[in-house]
């Protein structure tokens, strides 16, 4: 079950890159973090799953507060799917 998803702050980008949400499986000590990595004037938002090491782009976008707003929207659906496994495919496929 997952127990925490954390929505960082407005934060500046260090290195072009930003970190956008974490969700954690306090269970199992691992999770998924969500940032992105500055291009021109988008960003491409890739999602890594600390368990696996695996990074998968998840969609360009302009507008970083949307995403947030569509992550924050989906928290109630994302904390009752079964694990990190489910949650990587959900935001692959629906958020994405």
């Amino acid at each position: 079950m997952i127990n925490i998803i954390y929505i960082y702050p407005n934060t500046d980008f260090i290195n072009d890159e930003i970190n956008i949400c974490r969700i954690i499986d306090e269970k199992i000590k691992e999770s998924l973090v969500v940032y992105g990595i500055r291009n021109n004037k988008n960003l491409k938002i890739y999602i890594t799953n600390t368990m696996t090491g695996d990074n998968k782009l998840i969609k360009e976008i302009d507008n970083l507060n949307e995403f947030k707003e569509n992550i924050l929207s989906n928290e109630a659906k994302i904390k009752g799917l079964k694990d990190l496994v489910e949650i990587e495919k959900y935001i692959l496929n629906k958020i994405g």
